[in-house]
């Protein structure tokens, strides 16, 4: 297969590779709430320890409240979503779709952030990413 061709058409490298390494990096920071990446989410206030117990569901922990920014995050997608072609390289998208996230990310007045996705992206994640897309560019072989 052509260069031109595989820069087209990266489905196969993103549903095969990329897709799930990026979620593998992806669970490992939620799992970690932070702490695998070097950015920890800060604990609840009290007040949302103690509307989260009422509430019944503070076992489900930081972030999880209704689970819809999680299951976002994590749904399937189509390979093009994550994984383009743009002018001067590839861009990998993490993107929850979600408006209330980036209050999350960066955090406001009001609330700590603690980070959806990994900021930086992690540098194994980063030389692991460029292997597989430099491989895929050179050979056209998913790994």
């Amino acid at each position: 297969m052509e260069l031109p061709n595989r820069l087209a058409d990266l489905r196969p490298l993103m549903k095969k590779v990329v897709a799930p390494e990026a979620e593998t990096m992806l669970l490992r920071h939620w799992n970690s709430q932070g702490r695998a990446f070097g950015h920890p989410w800060a604990p609840w206030s009290e007040y949302t320890l103690a509307r989260r117990t009422k509430k019944g569901n503070a076992a489900k922990g930081i972030l999880r409240d209704t689970d819809h920014l999680f299951k976002t995050l994590f749904r399937a997608r189509s390979a093009d979503s994550r994984l383009q072609v743009v002018p001067g390289g590839i861009r990998l998208s993490l993107n929850t779709g979600v408006h209330y996230a980036i209050f999350h990310q960066v955090g406001t007045e009001y609330m700590p952030d603690r980070q959806v996705i990994p900021d930086p992206i992690p540098p194994s994640f980063v030389r692991r990413f460029r292997a597989i897309v430099k491989e895929f560019i050179l050979t056209g072989r998913v790994q």
